[in-house]
């Protein structure tokens, strides 16, 4: 079987009943049939043929949330070409940043043909001159629903990993892994076609596309989707879309749930979220903390403690890894902080001021298998920290016309992922980034903890901040750097959060920062899956921001 059988089933069998609805910025809802989706997608594929693309070419795909961004998709694999999700251009980035990032995507998957709307064609058209580019008001052809012939290795689509700690590489999904990946993790979360999913992730990134997009699609769940900006700016249609489309499951990174708990109370007077039966949490790593805020502002609307859920997931696995949360509830310790810092163990001990709270992100999937190892690449026991290596039914082949980068995270079937973590039988525990940790005076620091911290330091804008460390060569060692946004330009005000912060990472860290800058609001860089990235802030900081002395 290959996707495209699946989904030609699913419409043979289709109903009337509403299967993708789109939220507008004044929440207007526009409501399509599975077979409305599928004759959409059949018009891109007749258009793609008559652009005279051959099968395997790629497609690129830069469109805003519409009907179009998921009939365009579609359309490519029935045709047997090979699509890719780009990011829509967001005011949060400059345009210099968003074309270097989709040039390197264009030039890594070979694009053939550019799909995008008008207004973003005539800029587009300046950068990238020679791309043939087609645009949705152009699709008028009427399509037979049926696809090409393919095989189940053939690669049905690229994602692109989420490139905090560099540029973005290319994964190559072939038809039996997404296949795979959706059975399996089906059958873990309990999914049905009872359930409703309801999403403002974008699908350019693998939480979003695979989730939000492909499960639904396969499984034949209802939809309903909202354009990230418009989640942003009023995160409240997000709890108003559960509410009212009796939605049971969503997917949404960490930060979302500390942001969700300060919608005001005016705006979810009449909410009810007691449809809701899995929000899954897919951080690396899940912090304790923002379920349990979460939970305490929606508890009198119906929230369930029993509906949070985690994955470890990752584009070059498809996705999950892991899921937890369903079956029984996850998974929650305290460690002894000192250990883990020094001598990279997680011991349990007794909740106190001394301990940290780690959650698991759930249980190995079926069929995957996972090893904790050190810089040696020797098997660490239970407890222990170290690199997570991978083994799975879904996992890449390899890095899309990327030799190096292939070679520097498969080996033998196995994949060299770059997070930290450790193992509890089948429980696995995310701790942070290998690159993004930092040493300084033999002690391990993870910057997402002190970032926790400075997110509590009043005068400074939660989640945007970022910690990272330079070296020293006077010293012989590396020092800690705190780049922390506010939203005044009081300098006074400045002063008193670099006071905050000093305080903060030397009560609870021993370790003062050698650095603290408070940067303007939104100043500070993201990438365009929306994490903040350390390593474009910290090359900023270095060309820009250093002191010189």
């Amino acid at each position: 079987m290959t996707i495209s059988d699946i989904i030609i089933k699913n419409c043979n069998e289709s109903d009337n009943a509403h299967f993708l609805k789109l939220l507008g910025e004044n929440e207007e809802v526009e409501a399509f049939s599975y077979y409305q989706v599928v004759e959409r997608a059949c018009q891109w594929k007749e258009h793609y043929r008559e652009k005279g693309l051959q099968r395997k070419d790629t497609i690129a795909i830069a469109l805003p949330h519409s009907l179009d961004l998921y009939a365009s998709f579609i359309g490519a694999i029935f045709g047997g070409y090979v699509p890719n999700m780009l990011s829509f251009p967001s005011f949060k980035f400059s345009q210099k940043e968003y074309f270097k990032t989709i040039h390197s995507q264009l030039e890594n998957s070979q694009c053939r043909l550019l799909i995008c709307e008008t207004q973003l064609a005539s800029l587009l058209v300046e950068n990238f001159a020679k791309l043939p580019i087609l645009t949705p008001d152009s699709i008028y052809l009427t399509g037979t629903i049926d696809s090409v012939p393919a095989s189940s290795e053939d690669i049905a689509f690229l994602q692109y990993s989420s490139g905090t700690t560099g540029m973005k590489k290319g994964v190559a999904i072939s038809h039996r892994a997404l296949l795979w990946q959706i059975e399996n993790y089906s059958q873990v979360i309990n999914t049905s076609r009872d359930d409703t999913i309801v999403s403002w992730l974008p699908l350019y990134h693998d939480m979003g596309l695979i989730t939000c997009f492909f499960l639904p699609l396969i499984k034949k769940i209802p939809l309903v989707t909202m354009l990230p900006f418009d989640w942003v700016k009023k995160p409240a249609i997000w709890m108003q879309a559960v509410s009212d489309h009796g939605a049971t499951l969503s997917w949404l990174p960490n930060f979302s749930y500390n942001f969700m708990a300060k919608i005001k109370e005016t705006d979810i007077a009449k909410i009810n979220l007691t449809s809701l039966r899995g929000l899954i949490n897919c951080s690396e790593p899940i912090m304790a903390e923002s379920h349990d805020l979460f939970y305490q502002r929606y508890r009198q609307y119906g929230l369930k403690k029993s509906v949070f859920a985690c994955s470890y997931a990752m584009a070059e696995n498809t996705f999950a890894v892991t899921s937890g949360g369903f079956q029984k509830e996850i998974t929650v310790e305290y460690i002894d902080h000192q250990l883990f810092q020094l001598k990279g163990v997680a011991m349990l001990s007794s909740p106190n001021k001394q301990t940290r709270r780690v959650v698991s992100s759930g249980e190995i999937l079926p069929q995957t298998e996972i090893k904790i190892i050190n810089a040696k690449k020797e098997v660490l026991p239970d407890r222990h920290i170290g690199e997570i290596v991978i083994k799975s039914s879904c996992l890449l082949s390899e890095y899309h016309n990327n030799i190096e980068a292939t070679k520097n995270s498969l080996d033998d079937g196995w994949y060299y992922s770059g997070d930290l973590g450790y193992r509890v039988n089948d429980d696995l525990f995310v701790t942070g980034r290998k690159k993004d940790l930092i040493i300084i005076n033999g002690v391990n620091i993870y910057p997402q903890d002190v970032e926790a911290l400075i997110n509590e330091v009043e005068g400074t804008v939660p989640g945007r901040n970022v910690v990272f460390s330079v070296q020293d060569s006077k010293q012989g060692t590396e020092y800690l750097v705190v780049l922390a946004e506010s939203k005044s330009s009081d300098l006074q005000l400045h002063r008193s959060i670099q006071k905050g912060i000093h305080k903060q990472c030397i009560n609870q860290l021993g370790l003062a920062p050698g650095v603290i800058r408070v940067m303007e609001h939104m100043s500070l860089k993201k990438s365009t899956s929306g994490k903040m990235s350390r390593s474009m802030n910290k090359e900023n900081f270095l060309t820009q921001l250093q002191p010189t002395s």
